[in-house]
């Protein structure tokens, strides 16, 4: 009995979804907002969050990311580009080690408001079995590094005009 209490806590588990939504309003086209978003090379002069990003934006091509999410904790994952959609967006999903313990998918979206505004937005939904465990950590840092990237692109984009 207890083994199918346990089987039936950690198959719940990993259904408990954690999730990250922020966006940003720019004062810019949507066409300049992909550009410095897919210029990956330049990510470490504006971007406090993502300081390195490479690779192929390119469905099932993997990219290598680092980001910062604090002063003392930093990352390194290698996820696989899932969407991409020129002007539009583009997605990544990573894992920490097997499927199941602890995915991400991580989203940017571009929405066009008028000829001369912007929005984005900034997303990511996270499954698995340790994200109740990881949560309460990974979760508000990550959001902060969401909020400093969406502000330190609008400064890029609307002052690189």
């Amino acid at each position: 009995m207890e083994w199918i209490v346990g089987t039936l806590i950690l198959g719940l588990l990993t259904l408990i979804p954690g999730h990250i939504h922020t966006e940003i309003t720019i004062d810019a086209p949507g066409d300049d907002v992909w550009n410095n978003l897919v210029a990956f090379d330049t990510y470490g002069e504006w971007n406090p969050f993502i300081q390195r990003i490479s690779g192929e934006l390119v469905p099932q091509k993997q990219l290598d990311i680092n980001l910062v999410l604090d002063e003392t904790s930093s990352m390194h994952f290698t996820p696989d580009v899932v969407w991409v959609e020129k002007q539009k967006g583009f997605c990544w999903k990573g894992r920490l080690g097997m499927p199941l313990i602890f995915d991400g998918r991580h989203c940017f979206e571009i929405e066009k408001i008028n000829a001369t505004t912007s929005r984005l937005i900034q997303k990511e939904r996270f499954n698995g079995l340790l994200v109740w465990l990881v949560y309460p950590w990974v979760i508000p840092k990550s959001k902060k590094g969401f909020e400093a990237m969406n502000n330190a692109l609008k400064v890029r984009v609307e002052t690189t005009r």
